[in-house]
């Protein structure tokens, strides 16, 4: 099992993290909401004061945040130790959090200047799939950059755990969509893409091993 750092305990993060507790890992969490702490702590969450500390010591850290300036803010450290600086080398990022390209870009370019791995969930080609699912065609702008992008590692979550109405999850009809859409659009792609499939702690593991085969550990 894994010692993770989950940074943003609210309506997403929350539930993200106390899953990772209830596969077994040991996880350590930040937020500035006291009821998200509280409600973390009840679920085995250990508490921590700073986001730093949330990345000290561990293998992996989450963020799961409201918008961009805050992502940036926690990675760069904003008036403060940010967690790129907190984390030790190989220290797996993985950013959740749906924001803007410019942040994104800025926060990559950091994490690839200090020896990290940065994960990114909506990236430019999901966004571009979205837009297609939502208003039939992506802007010109968002296919470019979806075009332009190519990351050294996909890791394809694949659909087999069941969908939760949760109030957050907008469609399940969307799954089968996007996940013919992804398989088209990755096919075309010369990167290697990870399949994860199974209970979430398996996921998680499996993404830490395509990684270390990627860094070469």
């Amino acid at each position: 099992m894994a010692d993770i750092g989950f940074i943003g305990l609210g309506n997403m993060g929350g539930p993200m993290a106390r899953n990772l507790v209830a596969a077994g890992h040991a996880v350590k969490g930040f937020d500035v909401t006291f009821a998200a702490v509280e409600a973390a702590k009840a679920a085995g969450i250990a508490p921590v004061e700073t986001a730093a500390e949330a990345a000290r010591d561990v293998e992996v850290v989450f963020t799961m945040l409201p918008a961009g300036r805050h992502v940036r803010g926690i990675y760069l450290g904003d008036g403060g130790e940010g967690v790129i600086a907190a984390a030790r080398p190989g220290t797996v990022m993985i950013d959740s959090s749906t924001i803007d390209i410019s942040s994104a870009r800025t926060v990559h370019a950091a994490a690839a200047e200090a020896d990290r791995v940065l994960f990114c969930d909506t990236d430019a080609l999901t966004t571009k799939l979205w837009s297609e699912y939502h208003f039939g065609d992506a802007h010109p702008r968002v296919a470019e950059l979806a075009e332009g992008r190519a990351y050294d590692l996909y890791l394809h979550a694949l659909p087999d755990i069941a969908w939760e109405s949760d109030g957050l999850r907008f469609s399940p009809d969307s799954r089968a969509w996007f996940e013919r859409r992804l398989k088209e659009e990755l096919a075309q792609l010369d990167r290697p893409v990870g399949d994860l499939t199974g209970p979430l702690g398996k996921r998680l593991q499996a993404a830490i091993a395509a990684v270390d085969t990627l860094l070469g550990g």
